[in-house]
């Protein structure tokens, strides 16, 4: 996260997408060194949330063209639903399910799932571009 913290917010404090994120601004050698610890960390016993959620993270800084994190979103959702009792308490983890959801039409289990991490939130940009999220699912 902290490697794209230079494209994550717009001029005026408003979150930008992923999608719409200016790469160019992202440090790509922090990004590099980051992997290093989290392969090493793969390698020392099984996931904790921790280390999840920082492999979650990690897929964020692959440019979409070579990573498969947004295909076959079934077999995803079903691994995706696998962390829930891990990873019930982390917001990005409700607000990636709702995602999915949303992709394969599970449209009012996507807005549930959404409605989890907004519960989970302090007011804030975050938090405003997840609630237009749920009014345009609920639209």
């Amino acid at each position: 996260h902290h490697s794209r913290r230079d494209a994550r917010s717009s001029q005026d404090g408003e979150l930008v997408l992923l999608a719409d994120q200016d790469r160019a601004l992202w440090d790509d050698e922090m990004i590099r060194v980051a992997r290093g610890h989290l392969e090493r960390a793969a390698g020392l016993g099984p996931p904790g949330p921790y280390l999840l959620q920082a492999q979650i993270a990690a897929e964020h800084a692959v440019p979409f063209e070579d990573t498969d994190v947004y295909v076959d979103l079934d077999a995803r959702n079903a691994r995706i639903e696998d962390l829930e009792e891990q990873l019930s308490g982390y917001h990005p983890f409700h607000t990636a399910r709702s995602h999915f959801l949303a992709e394969v039409g599970r449209k009012e289990e996507a807005k549930r799932a959404l409605s989890s991490a907004l519960e989970m939130m302090a007011d804030g940009p975050e938090k405003r571009l997840l609630e237009n999220r749920l009014t345009g699912l609920s639209g």
